[in-house]
């Protein structure tokens, strides 16, 4: 079966924003589980353990994991949140991407609905050829 590999930011000087990022992730997998698409994210599934942890969360630590999975995913989606273009991380993910030659798009966030059940959000995406 193949996935999607979501790169997006996280590393910040402020735990408030690396809270906001994980929050941003964990709403696109809420968002890609109900329609069905296959995705990974491995600031959804490092998060709580680096903060319970007292690790960084910087890309180096998770550095094998994320190109071990990324090695096997069939797209890339980069979700667009500030500080994307200047992350390390995203972009060592795209680099790889690229020279796995696993295509690779940009998630932008369309649309914002009231908050419903479990504080999620609704919301709608769409992609975007990664911009060069």
């Amino acid at each position: 079966m193949s996935f999607i590999y979501l790169a997006s930011p996280y590393s910040a000087p402020s735990m408030a924003t690396k809270v906001a990022r994980f929050m941003a992730a964990r709403d696109v997998c809420l968002w890609a589980l109900k329609a069905k698409i296959v995705i990974y994210s491995p600031i959804v599934h490092w998060h709580n353990i680096a903060v319970t942890q007292g690790l960084k969360g910087s890309f180096i630590e998770f550095e094998i994991q994320n190109e071990g999975l990324l090695a096997s995913a069939s797209k890339l989606y980069v979700l667009d949140l500030f500080g994307w273009k200047v992350s390390k991380g995203v972009l060592a993910e795209i680099a790889l991407a690229k020279t796995a030659n696993i295509p690779c798009s940009l998630l932008k966030c369309t649309g914002m609905e009231k908050r419903f059940a479990e504080d999620s959000i609704r919301r709608s995406y769409t992609t975007e050829t990664l911009p060069e």
